[in-house]
């Protein structure tokens, strides 16, 4: 079950296309992008729900890969990080950066932070698509 499609989201950097972050399609093409950076995209999820596993999924076809943070919050204003990806070497794949295993918390918001897309040394644009499923 994925909890943010539909839900309402919120970015700091090109706002216009922060809805397609959360439209249920993992769509490298259609995307959020935090370009020129830095950006955040949070998604409300409007109510607590104990999250099982985190998939990210970014702009995908090639050598580069994504470095971010994830953090959860139970009422929207104080934030714990749950997924510390600054060190991400990863590259990207139509599968996403899958996060489980972790004590994901009764949250009701979830915001994302692409710290520095790295493709061939240069900046990238991002794409971001938040997907989270409830456990099974």
């Amino acid at each position: 079950m994925n909890l943010t499609t539909g839900k309402q989201v919120t970015a700091s950097a090109n706002a216009g296309t922060a809805i397609l972050a959360v439209d249920g399609v993992a769509e490298k093409d259609e995307h959020w992008s935090a370009m020129p950076g830095p950006g955040s995209l949070t998604v409300d999820l409007e109510r607590a729900v104990r999250l099982g596993e985190l998939r990210l999924y970014t702009w995908w076809g090639d050598d580069r890969h994504y470095q971010y943070t994830i953090e959860v919050s139970a009422d929207g204003k104080n934030w714990q990080k749950l997924v510390n990806a600054s060190g991400n070497t990863e590259k990207t794949s139509p599968q996403g950066y899958r996060h489980t295993g972790k004590s994901f918390l009764h949250s009701s918001a979830i915001k994302f932070a692409p710290l520095s897309p790295r493709w061939r040394g240069e900046g990238a644009a991002f794409g971001g698509s938040v997907k989270m499923r409830s456990p099974s």
